[in-house]
């Protein structure tokens, strides 16, 4: 037996004794595990940056990078290969800042928001595939006020807006593109040592991950370690499900939240399909594991009712994941735990 091979069957017998003997309420919940191992992607490790969010759209994985001086790669998911690295980074014309969440719209765009600008931009898969890299469009989001700074937007029509941010009137918001109208919906949580915190403090505590079901009707918010559902009727928000297992823990530095280091982080990386909602948890801190601390070896799947359905348990720790729907494949982010170098690996995902 090589030490590769060693390796792998000591990390695949941890991970199941820690599977089976955890105290963490959250995988607690989830009475049906199952182990999944990882192939590798053929993409090369050398090909690969600091990656914020990625997006599986028919043969292409979209990725974008914080610390590359262009923001998105993209790559052919069968091949491995890097067909392109396009969109400087800066505050010029057509170019971006801060990479964000990348959101799926239709068969031909998907968007981003840029919080720097403002801006909701949008890409033409089209275009793309032609070559041509420049945004296709980009739409203004007024939301600007000191107590109303959105930080992410989700499209849910080709003039609705889904937001989230630091709002005084509201954890969500939805955002009319063409009447610049704005609707505030439901409080933040908050336990009693934060009761009397300003929404701005609440909301720089309670930003989370979100998505949006695809016909457009439901989300799912992932929030350290709260997950929650809502139900978006017309120009309504409501809550239909909430499962609370921690309040966040944080300090007020600033008129923000500092978390401790010594707090477990929870949900990352979240997607979902027409039936369920996958998401990473992690359940490591900082203090203990470093920058490597949101990285979850958990792939946690729920209904759209809020019922556990199974805790898939991976081989990798991965910090970000996109789901190939078509092929029920996870293309998953991850340092390999050898080199030290960059990955993707994927995972195929029981058909049934």
């Amino acid at each position: 037996m090589n030490y590769k091979h060693f390796y792998y069957c000591l990390l695949l017998m941890q991970l199941g004794c820690n599977s089976a003997t955890t105290k963490d309420p959250i995988l607690a919940d989830f009475s049906k595990t199952m182990q999944l191992k990882m192939e590798n992607s053929s993409i090369k490790s050398s090909d690969i940056g600091e990656i914020v969010d990625m997006l599986v759209i028919d043969s292409l994985l979209i990725s974008d990078e914080i610390f590359s001086k262009k923001i998105f790669k993209l790559y052919n998911k069968r091949t491995g290969k890097l067909l392109s690295n396009f969109i400087d980074k800066g505050r010029g014309p057509n170019e971006m800042l801060f990479p964000r969440i990348l959101n799926y719209y239709n068969s031909d765009y998907f968007t981003l928001f840029d919080e720097d600008k403002r801006e909701l931009i949008y890409f033409s898969l089209n275009e793309i595939r032609n070559k041509n890299y420049q945004f296709y469009c980009k739409k203004n989001v007024e939301l600007t006020a000191d107590e109303s700074f959105a930080t992410k937007s989700y499209l849910l029509s080709d003039s609705m807006l889904l937001c989230t941010g630091f709002f005084a009137n509201g954890q969500y918001a939805l955002y009319n593109l063409n009447s610049k109208n704005t609707n505030f919906f439901l409080d933040y949580p908050y336990d009693e040592n934060h009761k009397g915190e300003s929404n701005r403090i609440k909301g720089t505590a309670f930003q989370g991950e979100i998505s949006i079901k695809p016909d457009r009707k439901k989300f799912a918010n992932a929030t350290r370690r709260i997950f929650e559902i809502c139900e978006i009727q017309q120009t309504d928000i409501k809550r239909i499900f909430r499962k609370i297992y921690f309040f966040p823990e944080y300090k007020v530095i600033h008129n923000s939240a500092a978390f401790l280091s010594t707090q477990p982080y929870g949900f990352h990386s979240i997607t979902s399909t027409d039936t369920y909602v996958y998401l990473i948890y992690s359940g490591r801190s900082m203090k203990e594991y470093g920058n490597e601390y949101y990285a979850g070896n958990n792939l946690l799947v729920y209904d759209w009712d809020g019922n556990p359905v199974v805790n898939f348990i991976l081989d990798r720790y991965l910090k970000s994941f996109a789901l190939d729907v078509k092929q029920m494949k996870i293309y998953g982010y991850c340092t390999n735990p050898i080199s030290g170098e960059p990955e993707i690996v994927t995972y195929q995902l029981p058909q049934n």
